[in-house]
């Protein structure tokens, strides 16, 4: 049986793959990649650095949420999903397997 998190999942990746945005996904993990690296920025005070400068307060609040350890293995699971859409995996597995791994 599916819990509430996992049938969340599956829902926004049939979403994404009805509305026709599956053809951009490889931006869509580009931006989270972005992110989580302004979360590290935000924990090393390399406030300069943040790309997405308008979110400092949003960021401000949830970058302690998780370690650097945490942000930089979320970096990683963004590359590796690019990795795969590049390989010609399928768009909608490719989300739900990042967005469990979160």
């Amino acid at each position: 049986s599916l819990g509430k998190g996992s049938y969340a999942v599956a829902t926004a990746g049939q979403k994404l793959v009805k509305t026709g945005l599956a053809e951009h996904l490889d931006i869509f993990f580009s931006m989270f990649h972005l992110w989580f690296k302004d979360m590290l920025y935000f924990l090393y005070r390399k406030h300069e650095s943040i790309v997405f400068i308008d979110q400092l307060d949003f960021i401000s609040r949830h970058a302690r949420e998780r370690s650097a350890e945490q942000w930089v293995a979320y970096m990683g699971f963004a590359a590796e999903s690019t990795k795969k859409l590049r390989s010609n995996a399928n768009a909608q597995l490719c989300l739900e397997q990042f967005l469990i791994r979160l």
